[in-house]
């Protein structure tokens, strides 16, 4: 289809039915008599429903048959419909691909968040036999297959991501060292690992506790590592998973210690510690982020470390959004001027018109978004 037929055709499906594709609009009640139907993406039935702790749950889906399948490490973005309203959550696989293979069917592993909208309604909200969409596999968190032994740090619901390539690695036969350390009060999944540890033997791993181990500060990693992988402290690659304040602490720890950053893997589960924003050249003492399509304009004072996701929250607008981590970019909008700098890598922008995350950016001068 030519690009001036695509958008025609879109402009009269978006005339007809306020949808891009007609097809989009007949969902819900297509849906109703065949649950596995969809325009976009791909459905999934629930097989099970399960509960790893107190505040984990985990869900058993089995993808249809167009679903292309994953990689240990990945992501998908699930969608659900709860009060009548599409909300989207991304979320890592804690099974491994040759599960996939063997059964045709996915784990994810999910913490309910406190105040949230979408965890903590899904173990009461779905039921076994049903259906929800979810998107293609994501992420770049996977292990590299390079022949050198490998060390995955992991916190808390972190474990997640790591048990898939972990189980990946005793699937696919690796044969160098392989070690966890898992930091927790509330370990998941220890009948799994000692299963692995058992089937492996160049597999280990060692739960640490916050009232033993002490917090992820540089003093207690270095010690750590120094104790658990010593003769490995140099060569092998680093895979870590857990909350931003942790990754960020032991990914500079690591590489102060002479890891070089190619080796360091690393996915957050939550937003990292925000950066300090930069000051504007103008030396403004404060910043405007103005709202174009709803004429509302906020002021932000020196100091206020929110991003553009929470200022356009606390102007009473309810932008699209997801993860709040960065890694679904559901939250994407188009900024029409100003300059903000991405709190994952503190790389500021230029002035221009671009799209931004809004859930990773704060405003360094004053900024317009098409919100």
């Amino acid at each position: 289809m030519s690009l001036s037929l695509r958008k025609t055709t879109e402009w009269m499906s978006f005339a007809l039915c306020n949808h891009k594709q007609v097809g989009a609009f007949f969902e819900p009640l297509i849906q109703s008599y065949l649950p596995g139907w969809t325009v976009n993406g791909f459905r999934a039935q629930i097989k099970d429903i399960g509960r790893e702790s107190g505040s984990v749950v985990s869900l058993t889906l089995r993808p249809d048959q167009s679903w292309q399948g994953f990689q240990a490490g990945q992501y998908i973005n699930l969608t659900v419909e709860i009060n009548g309203a599409k909300l989207t959550r991304c979320f890592s696989i804690s099974s491994s691909p040759e599960t996939y293979r063997m059964t045709g069917t996915v784990r994810l592993t999910i913490r309910e968040q406190d105040q949230g909208v979408v965890t903590p309604w899904l173990a009461t909200g779905l039921k076994k036999g049903g259906y929800v969409s979810l998107s293609a596999a994501c992420g770049e968190f996977v292990v590299q297959r390079n022949g050198v032994p490998k060390v995955f740090i992991a916190a808390g619901v972190g474990i997640t991501p790591i048990l898939s390539m972990l189980s990946d690695l005793v699937d696919q036969g690796e044969s160098k060292p392989v070690k966890l350390l898992y930091y927790g009060s509330d370990h998941l999944f220890r009948s799994e690992l000692s299963a692995l540890e058992s089937a492996k033997s160049n597999f280990s791993f060692d739960f640490l506790n916050t009232r033993e181990s002490g917090y992820f500060d540089r003093e207690t990693v270095q010690r750590l590592l120094e104790q658990y992988a010593p003769e490995q402290f140099e060569k092998p690659d680093y895979y870590i998973c857990g909350p931003g304040e942790m990754i960020t602490s032991v990914e500079q720890i690591l590489k102060d210690s002479g890891v070089s950053p190619e080796r360091i893997h690393f996915e957050f589960f939550g937003v990292p510690r925000a950066l300090d924003v930069q000051v504007s050249e103008s030396g403004q003492a404060s910043r405007a982020v103005a709202f174009s399509q709803t004429q509302a304009e906020v002021s932000v004072e020196p100091g206020d470390r929110r991003t553009l996701l929470e200022i356009a929250e606390g102007a009473g607008l309810n932008p699209v959004h997801g993860c709040r981590a960065g890694v679904c970019h559901q939250c994407s909008c188009r900024k029409l001027g100003g300059r903000v700098q991405n709190i994952l890598t503190g790389q500021v922008s230029d002035g221009g018109a671009e799209l931004v995350q809004l859930c990773i950016s704060q405003p360094v001068d004053d900024v317009e978004l098409a919100l």
